[in-house]
């Protein structure tokens, strides 16, 4: 019987949704602070605005990104890890077949020490899963499942 191990991350969703908006305010306060006439920008002021436009999109792309990935991200059962991905369906880790698992944190969130993909680490291929729920706790779990339970059957 299979057990959820890793769910969505709905707080970073929630983050990047408010830095969306955040962008969206600004984008629109100097779009109107210039009577809603992009001509009338001086020009720092004009590639200032369009930054935030295209700041404003690309949060937005990722946070439809997010939002449509599966709620359970991965399962166990006694003998392999499933990921689910969007649109990839199911794929299955053997615990036999793993070989390390880390968790990587962004060069922009070091200073706050979030990690934010877990790598699963195989002789074959490298499983990298991002957006879930406590990371260090699933990879704590997963080097428990693999290693130590592994090893005594």
């Amino acid at each position: 019987m299979k057990k959820e191990l890793a769910l969505k991350s709905t707080p970073q969703i929630v983050r990047t949704a408010l830095m969306c908006i955040i962008a969206q305010v600004v984008a629109f306060s100097l779009w109107s602070y210039y009577n809603f006439q992009v001509a009338s920008m001086p020009t720092i002021i004009l590639a200032i605005f369009f930054v935030f436009i295209i700041v404003m999109i690309l949060l937005f792309i990722l946070v439809i990104l997010m939002i449509s990935n599966p709620r359970v991200m991965m399962e166990y059962d006694q003998n392999a890890i499933y990921i689910f991905k969007r649109k990839l369906g199911q794929e299955q880790v053997n615990f036999k077949d793993i070989v390390n698992v880390k968790a990587t944190i962004n060069i922009w969130a070091k200073p706050f020490l979030i990690y934010t993909a877990l790598i699963i680490e195989t002789n074959e291929k490298d499983f990298i899963i991002r957006n879930i729920d406590k990371i260090d706790e699933v990879r704590d779990m997963i080097k428990h499942l693999a290693f130590e339970i592994g090893e005594e059957k």
